[in-house]
């Protein structure tokens, strides 16, 4: 399977690949990439493959105090996220990957001094507490409430300083996916290039130009659907596998 170097390659490759790239289309190539890329593979892809942003944050000043959804009486666990994207920008956000706890440990150190056998038993004892509290405290579960807001269930207020790992779809420029994933993201892409030419092209599948006469390839695009739910179905099979605990609704 291909990697593309930017949009404009990965349009090439597409119509290379379904056998088009010689052939006038009814159709210019920014209806085409608007349809098939923007419009569809580029936000499945996203909820798969999220860009994960890691934003600082302080609960108590993202707090709202008379949220319609809060679920407890003391103090009000609905929060909204910093304005992370902008009304002209092209992302979106998908969803919260994780919250955890800021711990910046950048300027600590241990001194020679410090590393007796007395300095190791306190250390294990006091990852011994950590590890008894982490079984019966709670656990810190945010759930996403779309478009931009989460709920912390559980939560401990004493942790108010975080880090908010939020999940955002990919630029419709693509230059932001990784090398790494544009073979995926390729494989999804071409899926949907002939599900589109399937659904749209068959009643142009014989068609007369000023040069010759052409016959679309439209039987070799008629399976694209299931191949396409096929790979999702696989994608959702190692989905969760990667996930932390985190509810969307």
């Amino acid at each position: 399977m291909s990697v593309f170097r930017d949009k404009a390659h990965l349009l090439k490759l597409i119509k290379q690949h379904c056998g088009i790239f010689s052939i006038e289309l009814p159709v210019n190539d920014d209806e085409l990439y608007r349809d098939i890329i923007v419009d569809d593979t580029l936000l499945t892809f996203s909820s798969y493959f999220p860009r994960i942003l890691s934003v600082p944050a302080n609960l108590n000043e993202l707090r709202l105090d008379n949220d319609k959804q809060n679920t407890v009486s003391d103090m009000s666990n609905i929060y909204k996220l910093p304005p992370i994207v902008t009304d002209s920008s092209d992302r979106v956000i998908i969803g919260i990957e994780s919250i955890l706890p800021y711990n910046d440990m950048r300027y600590q150190s241990v001194p020679s001094a410090y590393e007796t056998i007395e300095s190791f038993q306190a250390l294990a004892i006091s990852q011994t507490v950590g590890d008894l509290a982490s079984v019966m405290e709670p656990p810190f579960l945010p759930e996403f409430i779309a478009p931009d807001r989460f709920r912390v269930n559980n939560g401990t207020y004493y942790k108010d300083q975080i880090i908010i790992n939020v999940e955002l779809s990919f630029s419709t420029e693509l230059y932001d996916i990784p090398m790494t994933q544009r073979q995926a993201f390729y494989k999804l892409a071409l899926l949907d290039a002939k599900r589109y030419f399937w659904n749209h092209l068959k009643y142009y599948k014989d068609f007369q130009t000023a040069i010759a006469s052409f016959n679309l390839p439209i039987d070799d695009w008629a399976d694209a659907e299931s191949k396409r739910e096929e790979l999702l179905e696989k994608w959702d099979e190692q989905f969760h596998l990667s996930r932390v605990p985190v509810v969307w609704c």
